[in-house]
């Protein structure tokens, strides 16, 4: 282009410079993908999505959470909600949902006469150890252990 003395020439070559670099910068796209900027209004919609996943959490700590079940009463993809709830929380889903059935354990070891087999039943644990091992692996001492410290 730049050998023909045709007239707008510059503008052709400037063009075409621009379609190269288009054209590179699609090329590296597909092999990284670049981190969009939030908005404020995705940023507000993804944190009100989020709010409403712990409000759902919290009210139904005593069923059997899981990512798809919350997603599906939000309404929303699994997928996304995971991808937000880890953005903004800086935590997964399923932790969040498991510390806050352990918080709501001691709550009830604090508050109430339940049994621990009837406190791992209440919070949709499969088995007694296993609410007695997600208890001692967060906060070090067994659920016994802590319910004999408050109390004295």
């Amino acid at each position: 282009e730049n050998d023909n003395e045709y007239i707008y020439k510059d503008d052709m070559i400037i063009g075409y410079l621009k379609e190269f670099i288009i054209k590179l910068l699609r090329n590296e796209k597909s092999k990284v993908e670049y981190k969009k900027k939030t908005t404020s209004i995705q940023y507000k919609a993804e944190n009100s999505i989020v709010s409403k996943t712990i409000e759902y959490i919290r009210m139904n700590i005593d069923k059997k959470l899981n990512i798809q079940i919350i997603a599906d009463n939000i309404p929303i993809s699994s997928s996304y909600l995971s991808k937000i709830f880890k953005k903004h929380m800086d935590l997964t889903l399923v932790d969040y949902i498991n510390n806050t059935k352990l918080e709501k354990s001691k709550e009830l070891i604090r508050s109430s006469d339940y049994t621990f087999t009837e406190i791992a039943d209440i919070l949709g644990y499969s088995s007694i150890h296993y609410f007695s091992n997600q208890f001692k692996a967060k906060y070090g001492i067994s659920p016994s252990t802590y319910e004999k410290s408050i109390k004295n």
